[in-house]
């Protein structure tokens, strides 16, 4: 007679997944976040959403105009929980390339229904069509024929010496007609790689340290101001943040507790080399001093750095803290 069924190993073993499966499920549901009040919505599917018209600020900039540029992300963010965004661009007058960058990394990691519309202004309209804009976001509009040429874009998870030495070549050639090395843009856009790559992602699993998030995308743009003579270089990481990153919330309790220092005063500690890098810092306590000599030395330009809440412009020494939250870090610098 041959063997039933339920008395095999097969059996026993599909039996005890089962009951592990079942268990952990319940676990969960025990365990599980407990809404009251409004229930949380599932996301809806794109094509079943309404759209939300967010404004862009007329001056849209991260680096010269952080604080307004700042609220207009968190505006798009809030509304993304239960919308498509239709982006109103219509009254920006002044545009920066570190906006676009920040805009589409946002946009990217929202994974919402985009559309938008050009800037009435001329410059700023032909600054977000060369930029390849309308290549992430639907447009509501005829669009002119631009020749692209002056702006790069790339966007990876890796630390990519290739695409870093491309856009230093791209960025060059725009302005002196070759491309050309150059150390100083070269060696911040790989700094800027390995930090999202090591630290963006945030503090990885006490218990299963091999167990990391994965690594954020970075978005990395360069621009080549003819009109100025400048090569105009925006990183972008939607990660943590500095301030979010590991074990800096020690380092910040120490320097409330015996210096009432902010993040601002922290940034600055850190770029001057003042906070060790036995911390694990996000840039390993290496690149910012390494980019605050190179401002220092004039070999970067206009370097600024926006982290959390933080704005600094570390060419001029301007330090202050923002009214609100950015999602990550923005490194913008020129040559």
């Amino acid at each position: 007679m041959s063997k039933k069924l339920y008395s095999t190993q097969k059996w026993k073993d599909y039996i005890r997944t089962r009951q592990e499966a079942e268990q952990r499920n319940a676990h969960r549901r025990k365990t599980g976040p407990k809404f009251t009040g409004t229930v949380a919505q599932k996301r809806q599917a794109r094509s079943r959403r309404q759209f939300q018209t967010v404004e862009a600020p007329s001056v849209f900039s991260i680096v010269s105009n952080p604080d307004v540029a700042m609220r207009f992300f968190i505006n798009l963010e809030l509304y993304s929980s239960r919308y498509n965004i239709n982006l109103d661009l219509s009254k920006v007058e002044t545009l920066t390339t570190d906006a676009i960058a920040a805009l589409i990394a946002t946009i990217r990691r929202l994974d919402v229904g985009v559309r938008g519309n050009l800037p009435g202004n001329a410059d700023a309209q032909r600054m977000l069509l060369e930029s390849g804009f309308f290549d992430y976001v639907s447009k509501t509009q005829e669009l002119p024929k631009v020749k692209r040429g002056s702006i790069e874009q790339q966007k990876s998870k890796m630390v990519e010496p290739v695409v870093a030495a491309e856009l230093v070549h791209f960025g060059t050639k725009g302005i002196f007609g070759t491309s050309q090395k150059c150390t100083a843009a070269y060696s911040t856009l790989i700094e800027c790689m390995a930090n999202t790559r090591n630290h963006a992602s945030g503090r990885s699993d006490k218990k299963t340290p091999e167990k990391r998030k994965p690594p954020e995308t970075w978005w990395a743009t360069v621009y080549a101001d003819g009109g100025r003579g400048r090569v105009c270089f925006t990183f972008v990481d939607t990660g943590v943040g500095i301030f979010r990153s590991v074990r800096l919330g020690v380092v910040r309790k120490i320097y409330s507790l015996f210096g009432g220092k902010n993040d601002a005063d922290i940034l600055r500690d850190m770029l001057q080399g003042k906070v060790p890098s036995s911390t694990s810092l996000s840039f390993r306590g290496k690149g910012l001093p390494y980019m605050n000599r190179l401002a220092l030395q004039k070999r970067l330009r206009s370097l600024v750095i926006v982290a959390n809440d933080v704005y600094a412009n570390v060419s001029s020494g301007q330090f202050e803290m923002l009214g609100v939250q950015f999602h990550g870090t923005l490194v913008y610098w020129e040559i």
